[in-house]
């Protein structure tokens, strides 16, 4: 049986989460012994296959100053140690960085990693992008979303193109909230990189051109209070 070890930046909301969840489940529903690790302590909120292992490696990625520098060697060791207790035949990892610290965690062990850039790739400066290719290179494979993203990169290891899939689920909500208006939606986990806060500037430059206009926002996530402020002022 492969044993597959998925590595996610949190089991909490967000679309890096939910797209390596789906990865596991259908790698789970393969047959295959499937393991995934969590960097943060955040509460699973993803729907992740009962007979899938789930551990806990905190990154502390809030902490600064010497406290920062402490908990990630700690959270370095601790992940090696995790990874090699667990012994996959292959690592699938989301993001530069995190990919970075598989990377350097599984030196000597032989471990084919995948990885995967889910971001777009020209916001990274010259340097930071240099640096995410190298790590990209040392993967025996990586994924992208579209076709100008490994362009940018260029990478020499092997990369694929797969879009973000569809996942289709039972609605469990018993009462549905109806809405009327021109209404503007998103629907996005509540951190920086989102840009929520551009969103809501830009809406209150163009709500009076707009007659009876919302903009309507679904979501969690660290940025919430900072928005319900930048809302209320």
């Amino acid at each position: 049986m492969l044993t597959v070890l998925c590595v996610f930046p949190r089991f909490y909301i967000g679309g890096v989460s939910k797209a390596l969840s789906f990865v596991a489940n259908t790698c789970d529903n393969a047959g295959m012994d499937v393991h995934c690790i969590s960097c943060s302590s955040e509460p699973e909120t993803i729907l992740l296959n009962k007979n899938i292992h789930r551990y806990t490696v905190d990154l502390k990625e809030r902490s600064t100053g010497l406290n920062k520098i402490l908990n990630r060697f700690s959270f370095m060791l601790k992940l090696r140690i995790k990874i090699r207790r667990i012994n996959p035949d292959v690592i699938i990892v989301f993001l530069p960085d995190l990919t970075k610290a598989v990377v350097y965690d599984t030196i000597g062990l032989s471990i084919p990693i995948i990885g995967s850039e889910r971001g777009n790739p020209l916001l990274h400066s010259d340097k930071l992008l240099e640096k995410y290719r190298w790590v990209f290179n040392k993967c025996t494979a990586v994924v992208f979303q579209t076709q100008a993203a490994r362009d940018v990169y260029g990478l020499e290891t092997i990369s694929s193109i797969i879009p973000n899939p569809a996942i289709s689920r039972n609605n469990q909500l018993k009462e549905r909230r109806v809405r009327s208006g021109n209404n503007i939606i998103t629907v996005s986990r509540l951190s920086e990189e989102k840009n929520i806060v551009g969103l809501i500037r830009a809406f209150g430059l163009a709500c009076s051109h707009i007659p009876a206009c919302k903009l309507i926002i679904y979501g969690d996530g660290p940025q919430q209070l900072e928005l319900e402020e930048l809302v209320d002022t």
